[in-house]
């Protein structure tokens, strides 16, 4: 089991590291929120999670091997191992992005949430398959490297995109290459990801 269920102790950030880094409130509630739920053992699966379709969500990944990525809507936390959304804005909080490079966060991995996908979901599921063909482009991120997501093929920064899919794998999140500069040419028509 993940050091995350056993470690409730954890719920509380340390105020001085949140205040060091000046995390922005939106990402000290999104990082309580998730700990609240592990701790309570009330991450909803992705059958119920589901049920979240149309609604506006934050997608992140998750550090435990139990779910790839975990999914807020509202007050609630899921997760699931296939997330497809629309609208999407690609966002990283730099401060947040610091202190977890100086382990300082407050997670008991010692890591902030800082990277996330906020949209439109479509589906969630923990069966599903990688995006293919030539109407898909990767999207990686590394905080230690990037302080944006980036187009795998040209590190290109990415700030929205029509749609994403995010699946288990090296290459974790997929993005329609219409919202790719430089590689418009082939891209997604209007259809929506399937699962």
């Amino acid at each position: 089991m993940s050091s995350l269920l056993h470690d409730s102790h954890a719920a509380t950030p340390n105020a001085s590291t949140t205040a060091r880094w000046h995390v922005p409130v939106e990402v000290a509630e999104l990082n309580a929120l998730y700990i609240q739920e592990v701790s309570r053992r009330a991450l909803a699966p992705a059958v119920i999670t589901n049920t979240w379709r149309g609604k506006i969500v934050r997608v992140f990944l998750r550090h435990d091997k139990v779910r790839v990525f975990a999914i807020a809507c509202g007050q609630r936390v899921g997760m699931a191992d296939f997330v497809a959304l629309e609208q999407v804005r690609f966002c990283v909080d730099e401060a947040g992005r610091r202190q977890t490079l100086a382990e300082q966060g407050p997670l008991p991995n010692r890591r902030t949430i800082h990277a996330w996908l906020t949209g439109r979901l479509l589906w969630a599921s923990d069966h599903g398959r990688q995006p293919s063909g030539p109407i898909w482009s990767g999207v990686v991120f590394n905080p230690v490297h990037m302080r944006d997501f980036c187009c795998e093929e040209n590190s290109v920064p990415l700030k929205e995109s029509r749609f994403a899919m995010m699946t288990p794998g090296r290459v974790k999140v997929w993005c329609d290459r219409s919202s790719v500069p430089c590689l418009a040419a082939g891209t997604l028509n209007d259809e929506r990801p399937t699962a």
